[in-house]
Order: C-alpha cells, then structure tokens, then sequence
C-alpha cells in the first residue's frame, strides 16, 4: 500500500505541473528533433515563411554558392554583357589566310594585301572576281567588332545613308542588323553585326557587311543594281546549306567561306 502511494504522488504532481503550465503559457511548441532547446511560439516561423524556409533549406549547395557570387559587372558599351564573338583572328596561318576565311569562295578570285584600308583596319585583301556583277571584293580586319562598325557608320555616313534605313534588297540604300539586339547593346546602343548598302559617286553599287567577329567586308558592284549586288552579298553556299551550318541569325552569306560558291 506505501509503495503504491508513493508512486501516484509524483504523477499527481506532475500532472498538476503540466496543467498549470498550459494555462499560464498556452501550448508548449516541440523541440525539433536533433536540435538543443526549444522553439517558443513567437519565434516559429508563419506558414508564408515556412514555405520560404523550406525552399531555401532544399536548394542544393551548388545553387546557393552561385546565388552568393557577386553579379557581372555591367559593360557600359553592352548593357545586357554579351560578349562578342571569336576574333577573325582566331584561326592559324597568315593574317592573308585568316582574313580570306570570312570571305566566300567565289568571291576569293586574283587576292592580294592592300594598304588602302580604313582607319583602324589592321590588314585588308583585296579580291577581283571580275564578273559580270562584281568588280572586287575586299575584307579588312579589326582589333574588334566594335571598331569595324565604327568604319562601317563612318562609310556609310559619308554616302548620305543613315542607320536603320532604307532596304537594300529592294534597291534602297540603307542599313540593317542580322542579329537581334539593335537598340539594347553595343556602343550608344548600335547592334555591331549588320550589313548596309548605297551607290557611289561614279554610280557603281555598294554592299558592306560586317561577319561578326571583327571582320568588315566591302563589295564594289559593276553597275548601279543596288539590289542585285545585297543577293549576291547574301547568297549562302549551298554546301553550308546542306551542311547545317547556317544558323539563325546568321552573317550574310558573302562571310561563307570553305563552302564553295
């Protein structure tokens, strides 16, 4: 009977215990399991940061170290921090053999190095496929693709043609991109992959087209067809074609070279 007793009496106290604690305080929250004390109610998260907790506590360890790393410095010339593309010069062989691999085949007729370049150029070739359209061909190379536009605008400019005008497919002197992007980056938001046309004081049609990689090159026509000139300009080799090696976008064809005509 004492042994009994003796044993109810701590439970009733502890009962008693427990009771007067849950009316003084409320529930008592759980101690987490494998954790060192407890969460009291007002330090519980609420269901909206639960979620959020959960969320950052799941995220795999790679995915956090890459949201800690500081953001890209903003290039003030390409806003949206594009980078250019490989360099003409990027290739093996003379700065002739690395020029000529942004030139099409049909085009690489009686070639030879040129000092007649445009201000920045760091080397020009000059072809003559003398054909019934084209009186020569040539590609000059800069130190980016930046600099060949700054030619381009310049080139363009001195024969009256504006940015973002005109069609030279239908004969118009103008310009225009082939790539999207125009507005939104490159310097004072100038796209640097395009391709522009106009005639020439002696009459004779004018395509220029820049590949992309620093590489500029200019088409003399032997007439007036401004129109006629831009296809020949833009015409893709076929073996490229039929290679999948034509992407969208893409340089006009004149850039094509290794593929034949």
């Amino acid at each position: 009977m004492k042994a009994s007793t003796f044993s109810f009496i701590p439970a009733l106290a502890l009962g008693l215990l427990v009771a007067a604690c849950a009316g003084a305080g409320g529930t008592v929250a759980p101690t987490a399991t494998g954790t060192t004390g407890s969460t009291s109610p007002s330090s519980a998260p609420s269901v909206a940061n639960r979620s959020q907790a959960s969320a950052v506590d799941t995220t795999p360890p790679a995915t956090q170290t890459a949201a800690s790393s500081p953001a890209p410095s903003t290039s003030p010339q390409y806003p949206n921090d594009e980078p250019p593309g490989p360099s003409w010069k990027s290739g093996t062989g003379s700065v002739e053999t690395q020029l000529l691999a942004n030139l099409r085949d049909d085009a690489r007729v009686a070639c030879a190095a040129t000092q007649a370049i445009p201000s920045g150029a760091a080397a020009g070739i000059e072809c003559r496929p003398n054909t019934a359209l084209v009186a020569f061909a040539a590609v000059y190379g800069f130190g980016s693709p930046d600099d060949a536009l700054s030619a381009y605008i310049a080139r363009l400019a001195a024969n009256g043609v504006q940015l973002r005008s005109g069609d030279c497919s239908t004969g118009k002197p103008g310009d225009t991109v082939w790539t999207p992007g125009d507005g939104s980056w490159g310097p004072g938001g100038v796209e640097p992959d395009r391709e522009g046309c106009f005639t020439d004081a002696s009459g004779h049609a004018n395509v220029l087209a820049l590949c992309g990689n620093g590489a500029y090159v200019g088409i003399v026509g032997k007439t007036a067809d401004l129109a006629a000139l831009a296809k020949w300009v833009d015409r893709f080799p076929a073996k490229a074609v039929n290679a999948g090696r034509v992407s969208t976008p893409s340089p006009p064809g004149i850039c094509y070279a290794g593929f034949g005509a």
